[in-house]
């Protein structure tokens, strides 16, 4: 099996050297703003809220259509996708796919992210929506990373993909080379502890201790309970999920986390503070 990274897009973009990166975004940092027509600039900045029309779960009546950014939103995740994935493909020729994962996903999976551009481009101050939408002060920003999203949309559908991959690969290269320090950091750290266990983990067989399965041992030997209990976060676009958690030994509440990408990631993270707490335990009573 290949060797994996034991570290989260959530972990990378948490490491002070990223945030101080995020924090020094400004206007004058990134490149102009590009223009598009007032048509596409209203779409882009329409909360679904602003209208009120009826929505339908599969297809809106012709006269509601594209009234709202939620159209935009969704090409623009994909662009800004593709851009990024690009933009790693030519600058890390020798990067494995894993780590080319983790690194397009600290860049456009992460919601502070692009809520930190699209503050520093001053989107959210265009928001047309319902006054009980206004309140951006969430934790996630999740609206303001959304305008963000739709802009990318409505300058693609303006200007065509060669200027929108030249004016994405300006906006997040300076932050793509501070995710990749960090991974190239991080494989420095854990290189020699994978040396010293022998290369992999005997239960996973890859880099990466399998917690979910040292967890299931443990309780098998214990004949103890544990139980995950994983959902989906509400608050987030139907096309880029996001999952939280509790993991629970017993009766007893063993740990909590979220932000997570897709539920085997949350779940192995679950286990981990799950194992770690009760293997901590024992050692202590011993």
């Amino acid at each position: 099996m290949p060797l994996v990274l034991n570290l989260t897009s959530l972990e990378l973009t948490q490491k002070k050297p990223f945030m101080d990166a995020l924090r020094s975004i400004s206007a004058e940092s990134l490149p102009r703003l590009p223009t598009c027509s007032p048509a596409l600039f209203d779409t882009a900045r329409t909360h679904t809220s602003f209208y009120g029309y009826p929505k339908r779960p599969v297809e809106d009546e012709p006269e509601y259509s594209g009234t709202d950014y939620e159209r935009l939103e969704f090409l623009g995740d994909g662009i800004l996708s593709t851009a990024i994935t690009i933009m790693i493909w030519d600058h890390y020729p020798h990067l494995r796919a894993g780590a080319m994962t983790l690194l397009k996903h600290s860049l456009v999976m992460n919601v502070p992210t692009l809520a930190y551009i699209s503050n520093a481009y001053g989107l959210q101050k265009n928001l047309r929506a319902h006054g009980s939408q206004r309140d951006l002060s969430r934790p996630t920003h999740s609206v303001v990373a959304d305008l963000f999203e739709a802009y990318v949309g409505a300058v693609y559908l303006e200007s065509g993909e060669a200027f929108t991959q030249r004016w994405l690969s300006e906006v997040f290269l300076p932050l793509m080379k501070v995710s990749y320090g960090l991974l190239k950091e991080h494989e420095a750290q854990t290189a020699p502890k994978m040396s010293e266990a022998g290369g992999a983990d005997e239960a996973s067989g890859t880099s990466d201790p399998n917690y979910v399965s040292r967890l299931e041992e443990w309780k098998t030997k214990r004949k103890r309970t544990v139980e995950y209990q994983i959902n989906e976060e509400m608050d987030r676009p139907r096309h880029a999920p996001m999952f939280r958690g509790t993991v629970w030994v017993g009766e007893e509440l063993c740990g909590e986390a979220g932000e997570s990408l897709t539920k085997k990631e949350l779940k192995q993270r679950l286990a981990k503070i799950a194992y770690e707490k009760v293997s901590s335990a024992e050692t202590l009573t011993g």
